[in-house]
Parts: structure tokens; sequence; C-alpha cells
């Protein structure tokens, strides 16, 4: 699925604008950190070791999980 068509999908949801904003960063950014081998659980602990706040952690697995 392309990026366009998750923010349609989002909008269809009913998501904010800030939601989508953000699912799409991040998920932008897990599939640029994992290049053809995505892996969340790497990506997740990337993020932790990075200090990286909790609740940007949990955002970002909601946003890789849809």
């Amino acid at each position: 699925m392309k990026m366009q068509e998750l923010k349609e999908e989002m909008r269809m949801r009913g998501f904010s604008k800030a939601t989508i904003k953000a699912y799409s960063y991040h998920i932008e950014d897990f599939i640029a950190f994992c290049n053809s081998n995505l892996d969340k659980r790497k990506y997740i602990l990337n993020m932790i070791d990075s200090g990286k706040e909790r609740e940007t952690v949990r955002l970002a697995s909601a946003a890789i999980d849809f």
C-alpha cells in the first residue's frame, strides 16, 4: 500500500490531522530505518536506546501496526 492510500484510509477512519501526520512520519521513518528487512522489534528497541519518550515509542508502534 502506498503512503497516499494509507493517509486516505486514516482519513476514512476519522483520524485527526495530527494523528495522520504523526503516523505518516513514523511509518516512513520505520521503512527508511529498516530498508528491505521490516523488523519492528529492532526499530522500537533502537528508539528506546536513543532515549525517545515512552509515548513517542508507543505512537510509533501503533503507526507501524496500522
